[in-house]
């Protein structure tokens, strides 16, 4: 993708994910990394909610959150992450911070996420958990997705669709299972061998811009 490219996505992505009910007040971030740039991403500057991004919005930090271009300043604390998120694991090109009210109350117990969903099975063994914002890098390691406890939930990809369908998934595997433990007892799950299956066909690459593509389109004809 051009930069050009890039920020209309960025801005896609954070009409979509208000529109998806995965945000609060103006908080999260969604990000990307530049073109040719191992050391630099875009994000929006701090002050503004995902729904009002505008390409003059989208800024040029370094790993360290610091700016190199673009007007306005620079979402401190999640730009700090973003970087070293993508310092850590340089096969990214995408990452999103976000506070889904699900995402949150799960970090609230003491079980982990159970593959009783589809979004569940993709989560297997793809989620990390932190307990401040320092922890996120660490704690994503290999992985998909991390919960930051009582406060955050941070999700990663290749692509911006990839990182954020994968938080729209991952917010809706935490509620089925919140909803079903609120039911009574979880019922076993199907063999590990089935759980990857799910797994790799959710992961597959080309699932990504399609459905970000119909999201987008279904979230314009409600407005």
């Amino acid at each position: 993708m051009t930069p050009v490219e890039i920020k209309a996505r960025l801005i896609d992505a954070g009409r979509l994910l208000v529109h998806l009910g995965l945000t609060q007040m103006a908080e999260g971030q969604v990000s990307a990394r530049v073109p040719g740039e191992t050391a630099q991403f875009y994000i929006p500057r701090h002050g503004i909610g995902l729904d009002e991004i505008q390409p003059d919005d989208i800024l040029i930090v370094d790993l360290a959150g610091q700016l190199i271009a673009g007007n306005g300043q620079a979402p401190a604390e999640a730009a700090a992450i973003h970087g070293a998120i993508y310092r850590t694991r340089p096969d990214l090109g995408a990452v999103v911070l976000a506070h889904p009210s699900c995402g949150i109350a799960f970090t609230g117990i003491r079980d982990p996420l159970r593959p009783i969903s589809q979004g569940g099975a993709m989560f297997l063994d793809q989620l990390g958990e932190a307990a401040r914002g320092d922890e996120v890098a660490p704690a994503l390691g290999p992985h998909k997705a991390v919960l930051l406890r009582h406060q955050a939930v941070i999700t990663t990809g290749g692509t911006i669709d990839e990182a954020v369908l994968r938080l729209h998934l991952l917010e809706n595997a935490l509620k089925i299972q919140l909803d079903a433990q609120a039911a009574g007892e979880l019922q076993p799950e199907f063999p590990r061998e089935q759980i990857l299956t799910v797994q790799r066909n959710f992961n597959e690459p080309r699932q990504f811009p399609v459905n970000f593509d119909y999201l987008v389109r279904r979230a314009r004809l409600r407005h």
